[in-house]
């Protein structure tokens, strides 16, 4: 008997906490993000005769780096439906080589910088659990730098691309937020006259993000 009450008790206790916190707004707010992303990247680096424009060679560059990211944005929750607006930067420090046709025509990237507006209209699957679609104007940074034949070039610059994703975000506290991203990034092309080599040159970038991250909200 007495263990019957023990547990009712217990069972009490944890369904008026679990209530309670359901009860709770534990997402409308500003908020500020620092997470770690696993950055895969796919990239085509071709160049075509500024003669007749016919291309003479292709590389694909694959990359799989781990960088930073710093996210802030303000959520407003109204159940069932959360609405998040965020501008985000990550950044993948050092040097990423691909595999390519050969081992002579290497094109790598050494550095990558992400600037990202994005909106993410989502629902709430429990009070502590949402579940967001994203949609960003990303921009991106790039260093890029190939050798073909005996000419070694390097160029850099920027592009714009649509994102789409998919978030979840979790509530362990009252402040305390964790969040779990994938977004898909195509950019526009990078343009290169390589005088060397008589060519055009068109490298053509797009990046496939993994974001786990803490945030903070205000």
């Amino acid at each position: 008997m007495k263990s019957l009450c023990l547990a009712l008790l217990v069972t009490s206790a944890f369904s008026c906490h679990a209530g309670e916190l359901g009860s709770l707004d534990l997402f409308t707010g500003p908020y500020i993000s620092l997470g770690a992303t696993n950055f895969i990247r796919n990239d085509i680096l071709e160049l075509s005769s500024l003669n007749n424009g016919i291309t003479f060679f292709r590389a694909y560059d694959h990359g799989n780096v781990v960088g930073l990211s710093l996210l802030g944005g303000y959520r407003r929750q109204q159940a069932p439906f959360i609405l998040n607006g965020n501008v985000a930067f990550r950044y993948i420090p050092g040097v990423s080589e691909g595999v390519v046709l050969n081992a002579i025509n290497t094109p790598r990237v050494s550095s990558y910088t992400n600037l990202g507006l994005e909106v993410r209209p989502g629902v709430l699957v429990t009070p502590q659990v949402a579940i967001s679609g994203i949609l960003g104007l990303e921009t991106a940074h790039y260093q890029v730098g190939y050798q073909f034949n005996s000419t070694i070039a390097q160029f850099s610059g920027w592009q714009v691309g649509p994102g789409f994703g998919l978030g979840i975000d979790v509530a362990l506290s009252p402040h305390l937020i964790m969040q779990l991203d994938y977004l898909y990034v195509y950019y526009s092309a990078l343009h290169y006259i390589d005088v060397g080599n008589a060519a055009k040159v068109n490298f053509q970038p797009s990046i496939n993000m993994l974001t786990i991250a803490l945030n903070y909200r205000f």
